[in-house]
């Protein structure tokens, strides 16, 4: 399901909605395993067109925290909490062992990307 959106977009914006803290963008490019330029883009799009608004922390340098504007959250509403639904119905369908091991598989895959991508800097 793509709610005609890039999949980055679509991500950023779960990360937002589904946080209980406030998100940087230091913060997705932490957690979502897309490449930083990928990310920029996508909030900075966001951005234009009134979806978020971006904060500057006054302590933390550069940093900015990514806010959703009233239209954000109507997207959001529309598309990330559908989302979120249709993935709690699944979860309920599968039952807590084989989702105990998705997590488990999961969790080793992407702490292997990880690693991957931290080589790849390097280089």
């Amino acid at each position: 399901i793509r709610f005609g959106m890039s999949d980055c977009t679509m991500w950023v914006l779960y990360f937002l909605i589904s946080s209980d803290e406030l998100i940087t963008q230091q913060d997705l490019i932490e957690k979502m395993l897309f490449p930083k330029q990928t990310i920029n883009s996508a909030v900075v799009k966001l951005e234009k067109e009134g979806y978020v608004d971006l904060h500057t922390i006054p302590t933390a340098g550069n940093r900015k925290i990514i806010m959703l504007t009233q239209k954000g959250r109507d997207l959001t509403n529309e598309t990330v909490r559908r989302l979120l639904r249709a993935e709690l119905l699944a979860v309920n369908n599968m039952g807590s062992e084989r989702i105990y091991k998705f997590i488990k598989l999961y969790t080793e895959l992407f702490e292997a990307l990880k690693e991957e991508f931290e080589k790849e800097e390097l280089h």
